[in-house]
């Protein structure tokens, strides 16, 4: 007795290899095919089931990174009162529609409660623009991103806020909210100056020795110290400055000509010497010296 040969097979219209959503609203066909051999004939045959037709159905689904929490903090700042922080975050639409995903910032523990705004990074520079608007979501199409700054300003106060983007579905659905950050804000320095000459009495055709010293009486390290001393008034006293006298004992000496422009090679004449440091620790100090030789008037 013959027996009809079957082989069975799906036809689909749309590749289950894609990683992507399938966008919403995309009808997938779905038909089944048997072939086999005719019994009376030996000749091959093709039958077809009915087609089924599926709508994809709108999915919003947000990813927010990178990922952090309070006990593994993503990004971190050390701070001084009054200043900010600048945390940057990816935005991606992970579903298969276009949404308007609501944006927000969350303090999920800490000692202070600084001022936070999430701004739209346009140009992906990673710091907060003039054009760049402070925004409370971001509309993306499938597969879309946006990079958003997370900008978290200290206050005068001391201690740890550990901050968090929150990115969720309109009606906060498929809420991402593990995007925890955290910033220190310590002690402020303390900055004094102080400028001497020795001897404070000259002579024409003599010299003096300046010194000017900024020290650090806080319990903050500083930022960038830049101790300036502009010669205007020394000049017009009938001083000038020595060639080669200028010393430090610590970071970079710098000199000027117009007090706008500033050079580490000593210019001529010098009408103002400078130095710069990275930060100064608490109980440090930077000392600038140089000579000035009396060529006019008797004092300074």
């Amino acid at each position: 007795m013959n027996r009809p040969l079957l082989a069975l097979s799906a036809l689909l219209a749309l590749s289950a290899t894609t990683q992507a959503l399938t966008p919403a609203g995309t009808e997938i066909i779905n038909q089944a095919s048997a072939d086999y051999v005719e019994p009376t004939t030996q000749q091959p045959a093709t039958t077809m089931s009915n087609v089924i037709r599926t709508v994809v159905q709108a999915v919003c689904s947000v990813s927010v990174t990178p990922d952090g929490t309070v006990a593994q903090p993503v990004q971190s700042a050390t701070l001084l009162p009054l200043e900010r922080a600048v945390f940057t975050y990816t935005v991606v639409n992970t579903g298969n529609t276009t949404e308007a995903f609501p944006l927000s910032a969350a303090q999920e523990a800490g000692t202070i409660s600084p001022a936070t705004q999430v701004i739209r990074d346009l140009n992906g520079n990673g710091q907060p623009d003039a054009n760049e608007p402070v925004v409370t979501s971001v509309t993306l199409a499938p597969e879309e991103q946006a990079q958003v700054l997370l900008v978290v300003t200290a206050s005068a106060a001391q201690g740890d806020a550990f901050v968090n983007l929150i990115g969720s579905c309109a009606g906060g659905e498929a809420r991402d909210a593990n995007n925890v950050s955290v910033v220190r804000v310590g002690p402020p320095p303390v900055l004094g100056v102080q400028k001497t000459f020795s001897p404070a009495l000259v002579r024409p055709g003599t010299e003096t020795t300046v010194t000017v010293t900024t020290s650090n009486a806080g319990q903050g390290e500083s930022r960038e110290v830049v101790l300036t001393d502009l010669l205007t008034e020394q000049i017009a006293r009938g001083l000038t400055f020595v060639p080669g006298s200028a010393r430090t004992n610590v970071g970079t000496l710098e000199y000027t000509q117009d007090g706008v422009t500033w050079s580490a090679t000593e210019t001529a004449p010098v009408r103002g010497v400078r130095v710069r440091v990275p930060s100064l620790a608490p109980g440090a100090n930077v000392q600038l010296t140089f000579r000035m030789l009396e060529i006019g008037r008797a004092h300074v």
